[in-house]
């Protein structure tokens, strides 16, 4: 009891790693979490950040230590209904995932209709996907909350659609949700998030015509190349050898500060050693080769790394002779 709840919660976890099942790791786990919000201001912890970071870190060990008998489920629930702290009340519903996955959807979906505004809609859709990746439900919401007036909220609700999505390809299908991401497009107040449209075009429409010819055509977009990479580097996921999303990624790569675009640098480099088509593979080399020097490897280490990196992957997969005519400068559209 002289234990932080972190100290408490991790000597917990600790026992029950070595000895599953150790009844003293649970009760000690489920006493943490019978502690309520009147004891915590009243004293029996020092503040109520220190009652939630409790209730927070005796979930978390119990995820690891336990696949939760009803004891702890009865405890969770309880922890539910009396917590009036909204990431604790999340918290204890994720948790079910493990527990009783279809106690946490009979907990959200009527939720749903009881939401009154779309902060809480968004919220508990986030949930619902996180416990339930398959539930079609999700994928309404999120559409619905596209046409949100609040600005942070549309963006999360796009984003969400994008990863949830692309693990629903027949709901996207059925909701028509690649058109209505592509309308987006056309409205003046998605004009700042073009780059996520393509983001999330790129994740649920892999396998649909009228995804790939937009992500195709934001290639054009000389205003925003936010946007382009983006849609290139999808591009490239979808069809490895797509030569025009080569060819910019290529250029993006060699022209650009890495402290500035480290994740797309990343992503783009990710894209091109997914490239199989040999006269690709050749003019990859050809461009990069340049930025193997001395200077490079001084000056600017992670240019050179890259480079390196995404030659290798070609060297692998060209034959030695493809390879070393190239390496020497010769034209990459020749056989």
């Amino acid at each position: 009891n002289d234990l932080d709840p972190f100290e408490r919660s991790d000597l917990a976890k600790e026992l029950g790693e070595v000895d599953p099942g150790n009844l003293r790791a649970l009760s000690t786990l489920l006493e943490m979490l019978n502690i309520n919000k009147e004891n915590a201001l009243c004293g029996v912890h020092d503040s109520i950040e220190t009652f939630e970071f409790s209730i927070l870190s005796a979930i978390t060990a119990l995820e690891e230590i336990s696949d939760g008998n009803q004891e702890i489920i009865n405890t969770l629930i309880d922890v539910l209904n009396k917590s009036e702290i909204s990431y604790i009340k999340d918290r204890v519903i994720l948790s079910f995932k493990k527990f009783n996955p279809f106690l946490a959807v009979c907990i959200l979906n009527p939720a749903f209709a009881k939401v009154e505004d779309d902060n809480n809609y968004l919220r508990i859709a986030r949930l619902l996907g996180m416990v339930d990746s398959h539930s079609w439900k999700v994928i309404g919401a999120f559409l619905k909350l596209l046409n949100s007036e609040n600005e942070d909220i549309k963006l999360e609700a796009l984003r969400h659609l994008g990863e949830v999505g692309q693990n629903m390809p027949e709901a996207i299908s059925c909701y028509k949700a690649v058109p209505h991401v592509i309308n987006l497009l056309e409205d003046d107040e998605w004009n700042y998030y073009r780059d996520e449209i393509a983001v999330c075009l790129g994740k649920i429409g892999a396998d649909q015509p009228n995804s790939i010819k937009a992500l195709t055509d934001l290639l054009e977009d000389n205003e925003d190349s936010k946007t382009r990479i983006k849609a290139a580097i999808y591009l490239k996921q979808i069809n490895p050898d797509h030569l025009k999303a080569t060819e910019l990624l290529l250029d993006f790569i060699c022209k650009h500060e890495f402290d500035d675009y480290e994740e797309d640098i990343q992503e783009a480099t990710d894209s091109l050693k997914q490239t199989r088509e040999v006269n690709q593979l050749r003019k990859i080399v050809l461009v990069l080769r340049k930025n193997l020097d001395i200077e490079n490897r001084t000056m600017n280490p992670d240019l050179y790394e890259t480079c390196f990196d995404i030659i290798w992957h070609c060297s692998q997969n060209l034959s030695f002779l493809n390879f070393s005519n190239v390496w020497k400068g010769e034209d990459a559209d020749k056989p």
